[in-house]
């Protein structure tokens, strides 16, 4: 497997000011002037702001190196054709795109925003920024491309974290534990009651 050193950067998201797509399509403007690796962007979304992402990737003359998937159906094969997922949001909860992209291995450049912090363990998992700060979401993109090795090590953690940490197991027995709790603290409130 020859050629140029590249990284294929991924976003999944609503074009919509809340996940600010053009800060994304920035940061990858700044990742490719600060390496020689080939930084690519695939664009999974569509909405409101796509007219203006298109004027911003002609503006930063990244037509070649940015592709618009538009509304993605397949998740697994959009995350299999990328390196990294980039997250650029301005607001957010616990995105499921981040967990979906750590469950394929693939490490998550990504704002300081909603539950991000407790999916992304930085340096880590991935690397993050702080929201609007295109500069340094470029930055860590350049890292990224610059430390394959280092990546590929980020994206094994990012497995091993969603496995311990998001599985559908671990959850079932979060709730069990949370159940148990739930009785344990219920009979020894009864018992508190019958003893008076």
């Amino acid at each position: 497997m020859g050629g140029i050193p590249r990284l294929r950067a991924g976003v999944l998201a609503r074009l919509c000011p809340d996940k600010d797509p053009l800060s994304a399509v920035r940061a990858v403007a700044v990742a490719r002037s600060l390496t020689d690796v080939e930084v690519t962007l695939r664009l999974g979304g569509d909405g409101e702001l796509r007219a203006e992402v298109i004027a911003e990737i002609e503006r930063l003359g990244l037509g070649p190196h940015v592709q618009l998937c538009g509304t993605v159906g397949d998740v697994p094969a959009f995350m299999r054709q990328i390196d990294a997922l980039l997250l650029s949001s301005r607001s957010e909860g616990t995105p499921l795109a981040v967990l979906e992209a750590m469950g394929h291995g693939r490490p998550v450049v990504a704002t300081l925003v909603g539950g991000v912090p407790q999916q992304v363990d930085d340096g880590v998992t991935g690397m993050l920024a702080p929201a609007g700060d295109y500069a340094a979401l470029g930055r860590a993109l350049a890292w990224m491309a610059d430390h394959p090795d280092d990546r590929l090590a980020m994206g094994r953690a990012s497995r091993r974290r969603v496995i311990r940490g998001f599985s559908l197991d671990h959850l079932a027995r979060q709730v069990e534990e949370a159940y148990s709790r739930a009785s344990l603290e219920g009979l020894g409130s009864l018992a508190e009651s019958a003893a008076s």
